[in-house]
């Protein structure tokens, strides 16, 4: 298994123990193989093919869809805490700044079920 070593103020991020726990799975957890500390070096360790890896679905929709990764199951965990955009108001009187909120957003309606 791939871990992805989040750092103290993530500790609400998903892990394997949870993710075997939410699979109903009662097995003990060894925190041998790769340990990464950023998202995208785990992927390309599974990429490679060296593990299994817990990915965000976002960050590996391209690699799922073109088969370079395989979704073990259909078991799906929370992210845990929210995104928020925040930002003063005068910020939409910049053209792109407004453009860009609004790309966001949209792109947000879209993932939100």
């Amino acid at each position: 298994m791939i871990h992805i070593d989040w750092g103290s103020h993530n500790q609400n991020l998903p892990n394997w123990e949870d993710w075997l726990l939410a699979a109903g799975l009662n097995i003990q957890m060894q925190k041998g193989g790769p340990h990464f500390n950023l998202s995208s070096m785990a992927i390309d360790a599974a990429l490679q093919g060296k593990g299994l890896l817990l990915g965000q679905h976002l960050l590996i929709e391209n690699e799922l869809k073109t088969g370079q990764l395989v979704k073990l199951s259909e078991v799906s965990l929370p992210l845990g805490q929210a995104y928020y955009l925040a930002y003063p108001e005068r910020t939409l009187d910049n053209p792109n700044a407004a453009t860009f909120i609004e790309w966001i957003k949209q792109k947000a309606k879209e993932i939100t079920p």
